[in-house]
């Protein structure tokens, strides 16, 4: 079972999961594998190669291999786990233009739109009057950049051809962890956060 964190800038995806996580029941805590945003990992300590050849290209596809692989192998020691991804592979069909994100993904096309079980899209404040943390996101880009990512991340993951649901702003971050466990919970048939 693979759950992806979708949504635009600032919209709340890591601060919910690491919400969710806190609320995790300790009868569920094998069952469980949280994996973190790969692209941020990677723009944070890139490979030496990427660095020398600083090839915008050549830094996606490692950023979108690296999250198949890692995903994969996760899946591939315990079928039964819980996956949740902090962002996922559709997302780089909102960070890049179509062709160069053709040529990132390749062959890997349908399993980009049918990697995961369920889709969290988190609807972005593109007012930016509700966000909740400290999100580098809002000191180096502009409102107006957030509103066309989340706009582009939406298309993106609305490829998705199985189960996709919105969540919706809220006035408090708690209010949000709890929504959103509250549907895992109920998808999963079992109450793996505590509410």
């Amino acid at each position: 079972m693979k759950i992806a964190f979708a949504g635009g800038p600032a919209s709340g995806k890591t601060e919910t999961l690491y919400g969710i996580r806190r609320r995790l029941n300790v009868e569920h805590i094998k069952d469980v594998v949280f994996l973190p945003e790969v692209a941020t990992s990677f723009l944070t300590n890139q490979p030496k190669i990427v660095k020398v050849l600083n090839k915008e290209i050549l830094l996606d596809y490692y950023i979108f291999r690296t999250e198949i692989h890692v995903e994969t192998i996760v899946e591939s020691y315990n079928p039964e786990l819980v996956i949740i991804c902090d962002r996922g592979i559709s997302d780089v069909y909102a960070f890049l233009p179509q062709k160069t994100a053709n040529k990132v993904v390749g062959n890997y096309t349908k399993k980009v739109l049918n990697n995961y079980d369920l889709v969290l899209f988190f609807e972005n404040d593109t007012t930016g009057r509700n966000w909740f943390s400290d999100n580098k996101t809002r000191t180096h880009m502009s409102l107006r950049k957030i509103q066309k990512l989340n706009e582009a991340t939406k298309r993106a993951w609305c490829e998705h051809n199985k189960n996709i649901v919105l969540i919706p702003q809220f006035s408090s971050i708690d209010e949000k962890i709890v929504y959103v466990a509250n549907i895992i919970n109920s998808y999963l048939e079992r109450n793996i956060f505590l509410i």
